[in-house]
This record gives C-alpha cells, structure tokens and sequence, in this order.
C-alpha cells in the first residue's frame, strides 16, 4: 500500500491533534471540578448528536476521499464481506461476553447502590426515550465511521508506516487501540481502559475477517446498548 499525502493529513488529525485536544479538555474539566464548579446552559442533547454525527461522517469522508484518489484496494480498508475463521468467531465472543458481563455488573452495582454514579455522563448520554431516539444517529454514526477511521485507516496506516515487519502487525492494532481510547477520555479513565480493552478485540477482528461489517455492527451494538441502559438507569433513579 503506498502511502498519499492525504493519509499523513488525516493520522495528523486523528492520531495527535484530536487525542491531545481531549487530553486538554479532561484535565480542564478535572480542574472545575476540583476548584468551583461551574453551571452552564447546556444545549438539548440532540443537538450535541447530531453536530458529532456530522463531524464523524465528515473524518470518514476524508478516509473516503484519500483512499479514492491514492487508488488503493476497497478491501484492504475493509470494505469488502468478512471472511471467517475459528479464532475471530472466538473473539466476537469474548468482545460480546466481556462487554455485556461488564453492563450486566456496572447495571446491578448502580442498582444496588441506588445512587449511581452517572452525574458526568448526563450530559452526552440519553436520559428518555426521546433523546435515545436521537442518540441513535450518533450511535449509528460512531459505528460506522469510527470503524472506518481508527480501524480501516489508522491500522493499514501504522502497519504500511512501520519498517520492522515483526512488530508492525501488533504494533497496527496497539496504536490505534490507544489512541482511539485517549480520544474518549472524556467518559473517565475507567471507562477508557475498558475502551482500550474493547478497541483491541476490535482491531484483532478486523484483521481476521478483513472487513468493516462486523467491527461495524459489533460498534453500533455496544453504543446502542449502552444508551438504552443508561435511559433504563435514569427511570429508574427518577422513581425511586
């Protein structure tokens, strides 16, 4: 794969400007809450979903883009049917097994406790039916074009980029994995190990079945169902 000069651009942006900007925007946001804290006039989430929806199509786009005018093959990003064997069967299930194992712990903890600890997510997670409603284009969106930037482009982009063919495999999937779960911060640094976690099953997958689809559908299912329990959680806090 020959690298173009888009390709350089785009890992620019999302492997160092983007983690860098949420690694500022964290310790920003843990300074507030250690000094005083802050009230601002948030607006509706929907809004929020949709103009990150718009800015996730518009990253893929540029992939899309790159890819278009460099010639590469479409399957080499991925975009192509799965090809199956045993071992990504066997991750697809431990992805599945560990993430709802760990939403079914985190969900009886919060219930158990009765006061759960979800006051930094309520302002990007769904609280109703009605914001899930919209969370589900971002959800959607999260899916797709995060998959075809951190897994399509950035894993053929680290792997083309390093010379030493020995460690350039895992090294294509370590790197990503970091920096797509840096760029969650945002969401904690326990949920950011459980991203790092997740990210590496992802990247793993995609290497086995060289296609999107599954890594796509897998993204999409986690998001969505991490909306709808968190929404489930808030009813329920409400009526208690």
């Amino acid at each position: 794969m020959t690298l173009f000069w888009l390709d350089h651009i785009i890992f620019l942006i999302v492997g160092i400007v983007i983690p860098l900007l949420s690694l500022f925007s964290a310790s920003q946001t843990s300074g507030t809450q250690e000094g005083e804290t802050v009230k601002m006039e948030l607006p509706p989430k929907k809004h929020l979903y949709y103009s990150n929806g718009l800015m996730l199509w518009i990253g893929a786009s540029l992939v899309l883009t790159s890819w278009n005018f460099s010639q590469k093959p479409w399957g080499l990003l991925g975009i192509q049917y799965p090809q199956f064997s045993a071992l990504s069967w066997y991750l697809i299930a431990a992805l599945l097994l560990i993430y709802l194992a760990d939403t079914a712990y985190s969900t009886f903890k919060a219930i158990r406790d009765k006061t759960p600890d979800d006051e930094e997510f309520l302002s990007i997670m769904p609280a109703n039916w009605k914001e899930y409603a919209h969370f589900v284009f971002l959800a959607c969106s999260a899916g797709v074009c995060e998959e075809v930037v951190f897994r399509g482009f950035l894993i053929n982009y680290i792997h083309e980029s390093i010379p030493i063919d020995q460690y350039s495999m895992i090294l294509s999937v370590l790197i990503p994995g970091i920096i797509f779960s840096v760029s969650h911060i945002y969401q904690g640094f326990l949920n950011v190990f459980k991203i790092f976690s997740l990210s590496l099953l992802f990247g793993s997958i995609f290497l086995l079945t060289k296609s999107l689809v599954v890594v796509i559908m897998l993204h999409i299912f986690v998001d969505m169902l991490s909306g709808a329990v968190f929404v489930i959680l808030q009813k329920r806090k409400q009526h208690q």
